[in-house]
């Protein structure tokens, strides 16, 4: 190897190095390869009616993480969008009637990290709304 194609080398070396430094946070950014700490609520309807639910996720401080409502049909559930996994409790109101709240406790799923954590409650006519584990 030549001393003029070491040396061009170098240089090119020297040049990646001092761009990717102040881009990793942005390639992070790009890429997506940043953690995401997300959850999604499954509402299972074990009744033999549909219901029409309207709920809201609350965080820390009774912080609002996701508000919704929607109608599941009997024997059926339904799935949320993601919101930020900090939940600790789901208020409901079951076809604006019947309202409660459903405690989740911290970490639901253990230390799996593969996808959203998923928190699953369900409804029946005789215990009401309850937390699956």
């Amino acid at each position: 190897m030549s001393l003029c194609s070491f040396k061009r080398r170098r240089l090119l070396q020297a040049i990646i190095v001092s761009f990717s430094i102040p881009l990793q946070g942005c390639l992070e950014w790009v890429t997506g390869t940043e953690e995401q700490n997300d959850a999604v609520l499954i509402i299972n309807n074990l009744t033999e009616h549909s219901i029409m639910i309207e709920y809201i996720v609350r965080g820390e401080e009774n912080s609002i993480l996701h508000d919704d409502q929607t109608t599941i049909k009997a024997g059926k559930g339904y799935l949320s969008p993601t919101f930020p996994d900090e939940t600790r409790a789901v208020e409901y109101t079951i076809n604006k009637e019947e309202s409660g709240n459903v405690v989740i406790p911290r970490n639901p799923q253990g230390a799996d990290n593969s996808g959203p954590t998923k928190l699953t409650i369900s409804y029946t006519t005789t215990d009401g709304m309850r937390y699956e584990k």
